[in-house]
């Protein structure tokens, strides 16, 4: 069994070849696209974290607006940075 991407060149007409490839396994597991979603997530959060210290009231409120279409736990979050949750 061989891991990758396997080339098969068919000729179509005279010069012009045809690519097509046929993957021979799987690829990444549920639980490995979950860990790289909570990853992403976590460094999105650092970011947010990082423009709180600076932010305005209206900015505050556009930031708990995406925090919450970012995650489904985004009202735990919002309280404990300490965001306003009555502004949805």
């Amino acid at each position: 069994m061989t891991f990758g991407v396997a080339l098969d060149k068919k000729r179509t007409n005279q010069n012009q070849y045809q690519i097509e490839s046929e993957l021979t396994v799987g690829g990444i597991s549920e639980r490995a696209k979950e860990i790289k979603r909570r990853r992403h997530r976590r460094k999105k959060l650092e970011v947010v974290q990082r423009k709180l210290k600076t932010a305005t009231a209206s900015e505050k409120q556009i930031i708990a607006e995406k925090l919450r279409n970012m995650t489904p736990g985004a009202e735990t979050i919002i309280q404990n940075l300490q965001l306003s949750s009555s502004d949805r």
